[in-house]
């Protein structure tokens, strides 16, 4: 493993890695109060504009199989700045776009740059840091990616009503161009094993199916990729539950979600916190547990309770408590059985990251019925299949007992 022997650049390379992923993450929520008012500005309906969000979420699926090979090949440098690159395009001809269809085309390829961010960051944090420290900046950067949801609408609601609706995409720009400035002079070259033969057809289709195999590898890149689609499904009901159900004013929407981003957070900074590696593993199973509680609770409170805000959100606090335990951990485990093929193991992480987004999704768009019932059932199916798969030689009732 190379270590960062400058000690500036210890500590700007995870700092400038958080800035430019936050500002990926952004990208995909700070838009989102402009959508009514896109729709009479490109003389649209609303389901055209959202395909806006299904060409974004394509743009960062379709390329993880290929780019992540392709940083073992070329380095890990080529890969984030050429996406970088396209990102800032991107972003730019989506703040100028006149017309929906241009807008959807570059959101799309503002997705792939996001995905070359994506296959790089978890490559260059396992090639230049240690276990412990390696956690905590992953941490960080899933706090920030996930905090994007709840800060996204709340900012591009006042950007929107102060500047207009381009300006969103003019901030993403800014931030997006602070990182890569950063990290181009501050980031070296953390993979010194190229491997020449990385996209060769007959390697993909072996290393793919080396990774795949790898004893751990699916026990904890599924139940991440789960996890994170229940918190997706949530986060894509919590509009209609709350605003259209309950009848919550849009404007006080984003403080709603507070709770659930305040205990993730906690936790998060806890698990951060951790003196031992061994408590960090501990940590681990007992997150992925009380993820399962949590959607028994969602779906009790839920039914018995239906028209109240309070049954949803308190669940969906422990749920994200129990995700906030568990997800660096989980991501870190993945990165760290990949072993000689990073590039491979970041590509299919991030690929399933992004198609569990798109299937959970789907799942929410298939079973819903107006009801905070069908939006529980869906949650907790997720959390108990995530059980499932890390302890798949136990009975739920027994791994229920917090060890």
């Amino acid at each position: 493993m190379q270590h960062l022997s400058d000690k500036q650049q210890c500590v700007w390379v995870p700092i400038l890695l958080i800035v430019y992923n936050f500002a990926a993450n952004l990208a995909n929520d700070i838009y989102l109060p402009s959508l009514p008012q896109l729709t009479t500005f490109f003389s649209t309906t609303a389901a055209t504009l959202q395909f806006t969000m299904t060409a974004w979420f394509a743009g960062v699926a379709i390329p993880q199989l290929f780019l992540g090979p392709l940083t073992d090949k070329v380095g890990r440098r080529p890969i984030l700045f050429g996406g970088g690159l396209v990102f800032l395009i991107s972003t730019l001809v989506s703040a100028c776009a006149n017309n929906v269809w241009v807008l959807i085309v570059a959101r799309f390829f503002q997705g792939v740059g996001v995905c070359s961010l994506n296959v790089t960051t978890f490559s260059i944090l396992v090639d230049l840091y240690e276990y412990k420290y390696r956690i905590k900046v992953m941490n960080k950067i899933i706090l920030c990616g996930t905090a994007s949801p709840l800060l996204g609408p709340i900012l591009g609601g006042y950007f929107l009503t102060l500047f207009g609706w381009r300006s969103n995409f003019l901030v993403i720009f800014a931030l997006g161009m602070v990182g890569l400035i950063g990290l181009w002079f501050k980031l070296p070259e953390s993979n010194l094993f190229l491997n020449p033969r990385a996209m060769d057809y007959k390697s993909l289709c072996k290393n793919y199916y080396l990774i795949f195999t790898t004893k751990g590898f699916i026990k904890h890149l599924l139940p991440y990729c789960l996890l994170l689609g229940g918190l997706v499904v949530y986060l894509t009901a919590a509009p209609f539950i709350i605003i259209t159900k309950l009848k919550f004013s849009p404007e006080y929407f984003g403080y709603t979600q507070l709770p659930v981003f305040a205990t993730y957070i906690l936790g998060g900074l806890y698990v951060g916190s951790s003196p031992e590696e061994t408590h960090i593993r501990m940590l681990l199973k007992r997150g992925i547990k009380l993820v399962f509680i949590a959607g028994i609770c969602l779906l009790l409170s839920c039914y018995f309770f239906k028209n109240s805000i309070y049954a949803f959100i308190l669940p969906m606090m422990l749920y994200g408590l129990g995700f906030s335990f568990c997800a660096s951990t989980l991501v870190t485990e993945v990165m760290s059985l990949g072993s000689e093929m990073k590039g491979y193991a970041a590509a299919f992480l991030g690929f399933g990251m992004a198609i569990s987004c798109v299937l959970c999704s789907g799942m929410l768009s298939f079973f819903y019925d107006g009801t905070l019932v069908s939006v529980a059932f869906i949650i907790f199916t997720i959390a108990g299949l995530a059980l499932l798969i890390y302890n798949p030689s136990q009975k739920i009732t027994k791994s229920l007992v917090l060890n």
